[in-house]
């Protein structure tokens, strides 16, 4: 059966309930009537399963015996409100025309059954008395009748010398299913699919104003959110979230799916075609872009005590640093970074001796350029082995933390330097300036770095491998759970004078106690994260360090640690958050052939809100406070408050 026919076909008992499909042999006398009567018997079943009450028809046939074809015939028996209609289609003529004996059908439906679809050369009509119970969702149950017999009288006229013309006429007048009404706001589809849609809670694979007011709904917009609610489903069936659906939503969704089988199935295609778009275009050469970020903070600080280790002179302070960062890939797979930054952040921000004279008070980022801009970070990276590897490749503004993930939850959201990751990613962090790293993802849940950071590997008396002073790190970031992550980092470097140059602990143990001399570095570090809640996040890191000379028995032992939580989405503002620091800077614990050991403990706290107004601007106050000083318990305890604008675009 042709398409379209067949198209039109179903959209007439789509409406139904119950149907059934009768293959008969089709009689058709040249230049002659032709009567058929059909009652009912015990022949043909039902197609609909879930009816109990099966149904046969007898087929009887009377025909003038003379000069009579015989071709098989489709006939569609559809149960109505009040009758019943035969849908008849003859593979000779190719001709159909519907008359039901019931005219109270829905308007759209009446002018659909009763439209002349070719020239009126073969004319079928049915005749019926019955009725049965249709249930439609979103309508009342229609009443069936005790009559167990359907009589149905079909005539028709075929004229043998315009069956050709017949053909091409009807092909091209049937209109497709794409074109035929729109679904109405008060038609049972749309509601039983916005009742569907709010069940499974999808509504959000529609526009708004689908299922809103009066407005007519377009075959394909019907089609497009019964996709998605289909694909949904689905989806949720196959990830074992969904065990089984309840048979009336079963039956409406088949039926639905019948319906709009043409819409569908085009809208497929068109998935299919952009797939394979999609598909052609990443295995061609990807266009060259650069793509211009940055970021720009401005802050106000001040902060009070420390009358022992510096002049302890303070008064506040307006700085900013500002970024612009290039962004170019040439693959698609690849990345070459470009980051120039300028600042005015003098003295260190009350780091330095001319106001408290420690490394511990140092604000996040406190870079000075004089207002020059520089070339801050010049990093390509690219990836390999199906894109589980990772190389990176930084010759201008290496760090070990570019490599080695800090896995740290107050990353970018901590005001202090020491209160942003662990001291042991930052040593040799102002000599260090070149690099190399690997990124490997070994499963989805295992991840293994390593990174190697030299200092003047310009330099052709030294290079890159053969520097004073390197660094030679690895970490494995293990994830068992989505809610979990932790990291265990190892170190190796070497020092020309034994500094770790960490800039977040006490001036003893940066130095490894001042023996000035080259050593040998050793460093383990140990973090995790976990999301106690949605958006609870408990955050922890310990280091320790150990520094022995290579020219003598000296040695320095420090260690470090911080506890965190973050708090998100408070009072019901989404990206805002809350953090609480608490740690202790780098401290020299004990040595051998040292100046001193830290005798006192520096505990640090620190709190801020980060409040987002948009994705482009936040504004965290906050303020940190460090007992003890330099560990030192002659020191008076210091206080940095301030408030950080931050424009991200």
């Amino acid at each position: 059966m042709p398409p379209p026919v067949m198209a039109t076909i179903h959209h007439l008992a789509a409406s139904l309930e119950y149907q059934t499909v009768v293959d008969i042999p089709f009689l058709i006398e040249s230049q002659q009537a032709l009567a058929l009567n059909l009652s009912s018997s015990n022949s043909t079943k039902y197609l609909h399963k879930t009816d109990k009450n099966w149904h046969d028809i007898q087929r009887q046939v009377v025909k003038d015996k003379k000069n009579t074809t015989q071709a098989s015939s489709k006939f569609l028996l559809s149960n109505q409100k009040k009758g019943a209609s035969l849908t008849a289609y003859s593979p000779i003529s190719k001709a159909i025309h519907i008359q039901p004996l019931d005219q109270s059908l829905p308007g759209s439906s009446k002018q659909l059954l009763t439209s002349k679809i070719a020239e009126p050369t073969t004319t079928l009509i049915t005749q019926a008395t019955s009725s049965a119970v249709v249930k439609v969702p979103g309508q009342q149950p229609y009443q069936k009748s005790n009559k167990q017999s359907v009589e149905f009288q079909v005539i028709a006229q075929v004229a043998n010398s315009q069956i050709t013309n017949l053909s091409e006429t009807l092909t091209n007048e049937i209109p497709a299913v794409s074109k035929l009404s729109d679904v109405q706001s008060t038609d049972w589809k749309l509601q039983a699919l916005q009742l569907l849609m709010e069940r499974y809670g999808v509504t959000v694979l529609c526009d708004n104003d689908i299922f809103q007011g009066n407005r007519s709904v377009t075959r394909f917009e019907f089609a497009i959110c019964l996709n998605g609610l289909l694909n949904y489903i689905q989806a949720q069936i196959n990830t074992d979230q969904m065990k089984v659906i309840d048979q009336e939503d079963t039956i409406v969704l088949q039926r639905l799916q019948q319906e709009f089988t043409n819409e569908l199935a085009v809208l497929q295609g068109h998935i299919d075609l952009l797939e394979a778009r999609t598909a052609a275009l990443e295995t061609q050469q990807f266009a060259t872009t650069t793509k211009l970020t940055g970021e720009v903070k401005f802050n106000l600080i001040d902060g009070w005590g420390g009358r022992v280790t510096g002049k302890g002179d303070s008064n506040p302070v307006l700085t900013y640093l500002t970024k612009l960062q290039f962004n170019t890939s040439f693959s698609g797979k690849d990345l070459l970074f470009i980051e120039l930054a300028a600042g005015n952040a003098v003295n260190r921000n009350f780091a330095d001796s001319d106001s408290f004279g420690t490394k511990m008070a140092l604000w996040s980022e406190a870079g000075n350029t004089n207002n020059q801009t520089f070339l801050t970070v010049l990093q390509y990276r690219f990836t390999a082995f199906n894109d589980r590897i990772t190389f990176k490749i930084t010759p201008v503004g290496h760090r070990t933390y570019i490599v080695l993930n800090s896995n740290s939850s107050t990353e970018g959201l901590a005001l202090s330097q020491f209160g942003e990751f662990s001291p042991v990613f930052r040593i040799g962090l102002e000599e260090l300036n070149t690099g190399l790293g690997i990124d490997w993802s070994i499963t989805d849940q295992t991840q293994l770095q390593f990174v190697y950071s030299a200092k003047n590997a310009n330099d052709p008396n030294s290079g890159l491998f053969n520097s004073d002073s390197y660094a030679i790190g690895t970490q494995l970031l293990v994830r068992p759970t989505e809610n979990f992550t932790t990291g265990i980092a190892y170190i190796h470097a070497q020092s020309e004078d034994g500094s770790l140059n960490t800039l977040a602990g006490s001036l003893n143990a940066d130095t490894s106690g001042g023996f000035k001399e080259r050593a040998q570095i050793q460093a383990i570090n140990g973090t995790l994260q976990w999301r106690l809640l949605p958006n609870v996040t408990l955050g922890a890191w310990g280091g320790y360090i150990r520094t022995k000379s290579r020219e003598s028995d000296a040695e320095a032992n420090s260690t470090t640690y911080a506890v965190s939580l973050l708090v998100r989405d408070l009072f019901g503002r989404e990206g805002d958050t809350l953090g609480v620091i608490f740690g202790q800077p780098l401290k020299l614990i004990n040595g051998k052939l040292i100046q001193r050991e830290d005798v006192s403990t520096s505990l640090h706290y620190e709190l801020f809100y980060d409040f987002r107004v948009n994705n482009n601007i936040s504004i965290t106050p906050g303020f940190f406070v460090i007992t003890n000083p330099e560990h030192n318990s002659g020191n008076n305890t210091i206080i940095i408050g301030g408030i950080r604008t931050r424009f991200r675009f």
